[in-house]
């Protein structure tokens, strides 16, 4: 069933963790979560929040499931790889700041399409790697780095920033 919470955060501690349903806070509520295992974000469970999202946990994340906030951070600050599934995934921190960060491989059949507005975008681990990811659109951001090797597949890359650090090979 759906979550709602006002005003408190959601913080998750499990091995293997599964969502498979809306997500909602208000009121700077914040969603962290800390997997060991993988963490499955179902296309249903879509996340509209007052607050950040974070994910620190080691083990991956697999994601269909679009996620929104009100000028916070969405970071995946775990070491697991990030595959984006089939259906193509939107990442929007709203107007202003708010900052995007991956910091595992990122991959999968589906479009993923960023919005940072003013905030930054850090791909600090490859793209690709495990197997090339559809495709990228970022739609705004302040600047954008591609920290490692980025391989997109049969969908396109578009970038749109005020900078941009490409530091390796980008095969499409």
């Amino acid at each position: 069933s759906t979550v709602a919470i006002d005003d408190e955060h959601l913080d998750i501690n499990a091995t293997t963790i599964g969502i498979y349903n809306t997500v909602t806070t208000t009121t700077a509520g914040t969603v962290t979560i800390t997997n060991a295992g993988v963490l499955t974000i179902a296309n249903a469970a879509d996340m509209t929040l007052d607050g950040a999202f974070t994910v620190d946990g080691a083990g991956a994340v697999s994601t269909a499931g679009d996620i929104t906030t009100t000028a916070d951070n969405i970071l995946f600050d775990g070491v697991g790889a990030v595959t984006i599934e089939a259906d193509d995934v939107s990442l929007n921190t709203g107007a202003t700041t708010g900052d995007v960060r991956f910091d595992g491989d990122v991959t999968g059949a589906g479009l993923l399409t960023i919005t940072a507005d003013t905030g930054n975008i850090d791909f600090t681990s490859t793209i690709g790697a495990g197997g090339a990811l559809s495709g990228l659109s970022i739609v705004s951001a302040d600047t954008v780095d591609l920290d490692s090797t980025v391989a997109i597949d049969d969908e396109h890359l578009d970038i749109n920033a005020t900078t941009i650090g490409i530091y390796n090979t980008v095969t499409t």
